[in-house]
Parts: C-alpha cells; sequence; structure tokens
C-alpha cells in the first residue's frame, strides 16, 4: 500500500478519485430512487394521502359555498314568512306556474335548538296545469334560492286521458310539501 502511494501520478490519483466518487454517487442515487418511490405511493392510488387531501379540500370547497350562500343573504330570518317566499318564486317569469296556495304550517322538533316546519303547496286552482318542465323548475328553484328549504315530498297527475296508441299531453298537476329547518324559538 505504502508503494502504491509512493509511485502515485496524476492518472493513479484521477482513477482513485473517480472510484470513491463513483461510490459515492451510487449510494446517492439509491437514497434518490428510495424518497422516489416513497413519494409515488403518497401519490398515487385511491387510498393514498394525495387522494385524502384532494377529498378533504373538496369537501371544504363545498361547505365553504354554502356557508357563503348564507352570508349572501339566505338565514333563518328569511324564511320566517316562508308563503311569501314559496309566492313569489311561482310568479317568476322562469317558473311561469301562477298563484300558489300554500298551507298552515306543521311544526316539528328537530334536532336540539332546532325544529322542522312543512308546508304544503299546491296550485290555487287544483284543475289547472302546467308542463313538468315548469313544475320540476319552480321546485328546484325553491331549493336552490335558499340553502333552508328542501323540498320533501311531490306528487304529480297527469290531467290528460290518452288512449294506449296515443303519447298523452305533458301537462300536470302537482302538490309538494316544503321543509325548512328554523332555530326553535
Amino acid at each position: 500500500m505504502k508503494n502504491f502511494f509512493a509511485t502515485m501520478n496524476f492518472v493513479r490519483l484521477v482513477m482513485l478519485l473517480c472510484l470513491f466518487s463513483a461510490v459515492a454517487l451510487g449510494y446517492l442515487s439509491n437514497e434518490a430512487m428510495t424518497r422516489k418511490v416513497e413519494l409515488q405511493k403518497q401519490v398515487q392510488g385511491k387510498d393514498s394521502q394525495a387522494a385524502k387531501v384532494v377529498q378533504r379540500i373538496q369537501q371544504l370547497s363545498v361547505e365553504l359555498d354554502q356557508l357563503q350562500d348564507v352570508n349572501a343573504g339566505a338565514s333563518y330570518e328569511e324564511l320566517r314568512d316562508a308563503e311569501v317566499y314559496a309566492r313569489d318564486l311561482a310568479t317568476r317569469s322562469d317558473v311561469n306556474i301562477g298563484q300558489v296556495q300554500i298551507g298552515k304550517p306543521v311544526t316539528k322538533p328537530s334536532v336540539a335548538g332546532a325544529e322542522d316546519k312543512t308546508w304544503s303547496i299546491a296550485p290555487k286552482d287544483s284543475k289547472r296545469s302546467f308542463p313538468r318542465a315548469n313544475i320540476s323548475n319552480y321546485l328546484y328553484i325553491l331549493e336552490v334560492d335558499n340553502p333552508f328549504v328542501i323540498v320533501t315530498e311531490c306528487e304529480f297527475k297527469p290531467t290528460g286521458k290518452s288512449k294506449d296508441h296515443e303519447y298523452a299531453d305533458d301537462r300536470w298537476t302537482f302538490k309538494a310539501k316544503i321543509t325548512s329547518r328554523l332555530a326553535a324559538e
């Protein structure tokens, strides 16, 4: 060994440095590959940590949208007069239902500190019929415009009779119930 270093020249020094560098680079490369595999496991697959984070972000974004709707004006106080709310929506141009009859609210206790109020809705003229799209749009807008309103029941009845070989006219009458969870008084 002493002879090896005694006769050291530039070529042998470069070869020795390359050998040590190759061993060090091999070790670092192996560590990098191990880290890469660990990171890929965290990112890929349905049960990965990244997928869980994405699902949580989606849940929080839905909650944020709901809270922004509440903050934008829809509140418990707004729905105290659900009759006016339902009547106003029925006369909108994109609904075109006209006058509706709103029943007296039925109150049931719900979770602690809240109660559920349910109103029945029907057309003022029980024989008047509407296209199914108008009725569906009305029920949809009832829920969308106020996050505290849910259509809990709906009954559609066709108004026209048809023979077996004919298509019935798309005219319907309806009855529905909306429910709102309000703060207990």
